[in-house]
């Protein structure tokens, strides 16, 4: 757990946007290869209440059992190891990645569903994070892209360093068990008012537009798989800049274990570091 520590924390950070008062949860797609843990990193964020972990999902469980979950504040954010597992099943993900899309931005706020309808007082707002393989999402960023699924999520990205590698290995061989990783503020409950200086404000709009620039363009194998293309990503970042000062908050959240209420230098500086995951670069650990 200590080579992907940064990844932990950033992960713990986008879970705390929803521990946030007035802040929509912010979503997250991890790409990594497979074997690379991406359940096990979502697992760990099961310690924080009004998660759920689950390994699928579809259009019936979505809005007859988590729909009345998110209704009254149990919960904020919907774990899911591999998205391939909800995204296989063609007609169901057409269905449900609609509902997710609202869910993750301006709130549902009427269903529509076997001949009845439903309609909500409070737009129901909830995160998702999950996880998927390069390979698989070479094969859908084109139509999750069109559809506006990816500009709602802070993709991170990672890969393993030949020594990494040799590391987990080494570690099978010698049959070291995994210490369980506990998350850092699991008895936090209610939500904490951060607040932005102006100055910071600034910089971190200033972070977000070069994250954007930086992301504007994705290299994706072929259908062939021996062919890449460049995909256009570019959007204006308003999306991205939302979630970006969210996410600094929750930083502050995390940082100062709920005691501090301001943003500080210190926070910008850490969630910058952060951010060497957060594009298509697989940066290594």
């Amino acid at each position: 757990m200590e080579k992907i520590a940064d990844i932990i924390k950033l992960m713990e950070c986008i879970t705390l946007t929803s521990y946030l008062k007035d802040e929509k949860p912010v979503s997250s797609l991890i790409i990594a290869e497979a074997e690379s843990g991406k359940s096990e990193l979502i697992k760990i964020l099961k310690g924080y209440n009004k998660t759920m972990f689950i390994n699928d999902l579809s259009f019936k469980p979505l809005t007859e059992t988590l729909f009345p979950l998110i209704e009254r504040g149990e919960l904020k954010h919907i774990l899911i190891p591999d998205f391939i597992n909800v995204s296989q099943h063609k007609k169901s993900a057409e269905n449900v990645i609609p509902i997710l899309n609202s869910l993750m931005e301006e709130g549902v706020t009427q269903l529509s569903y076997y001949g009845s309808e439903k309609k909500f007082k409070t737009p129901l707002n909830c995160g998702l994070i999950t996880g998927i393989t390069k390979r698989y999402f070479d094969k859908h960023i084109i139509f999750w892209r069109q559809v506006g699924f990816l500009t709602r999520m802070l993709t991170v990205s990672f890969s393993y360093s030949a020594s990494t590698v040799i590391s987990i290995n080494d570690s099978i061989r010698l049959e070291k068990q995994k210490v369980q990783q506990e998350v850092k503020l699991k008895k936090i409950k209610n939500p904490v008012e951060i607040i932005i200086p102006p100055n910071l404000a600034q910089q971190i709009q200033r972070t977000s537009e070069m994250v954007c620039i930086a992301n504007a363009s994705y290299i994706s194998l072929g259908t062939d798989n021996s062919r890449t293309r460049k995909i256009d990503m570019k959007t204006y970042g308003f999306r991205l800049h939302k979630m970006m000062r969210t996410l600094l908050k929750a930083v502050c959240l995390y940082e100062g274990e709920g005691k501090r209420m301001v943003v500080e230098d210190k926070d910008l500086s850490i969630l910058t570091q952060l951010l060497k995951f957060v594009n298509f670069n697989f940066t290594e650990v």
